[in-house]
């Protein structure tokens, strides 16, 4: 009978803890798929009426968006190349990384609308955000057209170290806005 009680009230225990973390998510989702929308907005929008603080923030979005493509995609079919491995010496599913591509692809291209609408006082970052666009555009339709096999040479390692040095410019030219 006593274990019986304690299961009783382990489970409704579980099951208010489990309903409270339900509630919470579903307010964090809301005010996350806000912030999304704002973001949509922003991108949608015309850059040449927004602040230059809103201008800031959409490119340190889109800043992100270029480091989720090298860290998840193009870093990763480099070391598998070149090692055999993920870019931290782990086991890699090279499938599963190109066929989640696409969702890191498709974020800088939508990016390259608000890009391409950026007035002469941005003219660094947009020449710069287009050379690394162009690289990630050829570097997207090798890997499409062959998947990536360990401990080869990519013909187009050359177009990865490029793509990596003008989002390394990005970023710095980016940051250097922020001060």
């Amino acid at each position: 009978m006593k274990k019986q009680f304690i299961t009783l009230i382990l489970i409704l225990s579980l099951t208010l803890i489990t309903t409270g973390c339900n509630s919470n998510n579903n307010a964090s989702t809301k005010t996350t798929n806000k912030n999304n929308d704002k973001i949509i907005e922003k991108k949608e929008s015309n850059p040449k009426q927004m602040t230059d603080n809103e201008i800031i923030d959409e490119l340190n979005n889109i800043n992100n968006d270029i480091t989720d493509l090298w860290n998840n995609v193009f870093c990763e079919v480099k070391w598998y190349a070149e090692e055999g491995t993920s870019s931290t010496g782990d086991t890699l599913d090279i499938d599963f990384v190109v066929t989640n591509m696409d969702k890191y692809y498709n974020k800088i291209k939508n990016d390259k609308n608000f890009i391409d609408k950026l007035n002469d006082d941005y003219s660094d970052i947009k020449s710069a955000y287009l050379k690394m666009f162009d690289k990630a555009t050829v570097i997207y339709n090798n890997i499409k057209a062959e998947t990536p096999k360990a401990n080869t040479e990519l013909s187009y390692n050359s177009e990865i170290e490029l793509f990596n040095q003008y989002q390394s410019y990005l970023w710095k030219t980016i940051t250097e806005l922020e001060s």
